[in-house]
């Protein structure tokens, strides 16, 4: 998290940050050694988040992260969330649920008889 900060700041002070470029450098290539430094200290370490990641939820989010990549998109496309609503978790719940059952569902549908039709 430190090092999105950082990387952030990093972006902010090069010139004509407000375009692509910008944005580009703190999305790939200012972030990845911070992910990659935070996923093997998880995968390395014995701390409870670490532990946390085998279990059947994130290996399932893991499995289906693909269609969450393309579902998201079509599912923000018609849900939002308001400024300045009142509660806001209870839409963002709701919308992640959304996601879930509809990347679940492409899932199912299209990527696995994808993956068995060319295993074959």
């Amino acid at each position: 998290m430190a090092f999105f900060f950082l990387s952030y700041d990093l972006v902010a002070t090069l010139p004509n940050n407000e375009g692509a470029i910008g944005n580009f450098l703190h999305v790939t290539v200012l972030m990845l050694p911070g992910c990659l430094l935070l996923i093997f200290a998880l995968a390395a370490g014995e701390c409870c988040l670490g532990k946390a990641l085998p279990l059947s939820v994130p290996v399932f989010l893991g499995t289906i992260s693909c269609s969450i990549y393309l579902s998201h998109d079509l599912v923000g496309s018609f849900a939002y969330i308001e400024l300045g609503a009142p509660h806001p978790l209870l839409p963002l719940a709701v919308i992640g649920a959304t996601i879930a059952v509809v990347s679940t569902g492409l899932y199912r549908l299209v990527e696995l008889p994808a993956k068995s039709a060319l295993a074959s």
